[in-house]
């Protein structure tokens, strides 16, 4: 969702939301360990969650003469991020 506040001709703000869905794969999910070399054994987990992202952006546009110039601050937030694990 984005919402444009436009000032003037030549000045804007506008206000970005963004929320993501990122799924398990497969092979993340399989519990039963598979072996890819001698020390190198991958098992999955089956309680995996979705990871989900949130992602808020606030910006600032102004036209001059021949010179554009936009400044934005960007911020994300993730639950439930997947990572990897050796041991």
């Amino acid at each position: 969702m984005n919402l444009n506040y436009e000032i003037n001709e030549n000045q804007s703000f506008s206000l970005g939301y963004n929320r993501r869905i990122r799924r398990p794969r497969g092979f993340m999910l399989n519990p039963f360990p598979s072996r890819s070399s001698v020390t190198n054994v991958f098992q999955g987990n089956p309680g995996l969650n979705p990871t989900f992202a949130s992602t808020f952006e606030l910006g600032y546009l102004n036209k001059l003469d021949k010179l554009t110039m936009s400044s934005s601050i960007y911020y994300t937030q993730s639950t439930d991020v997947m990572t990897f694990v050796s041991r």
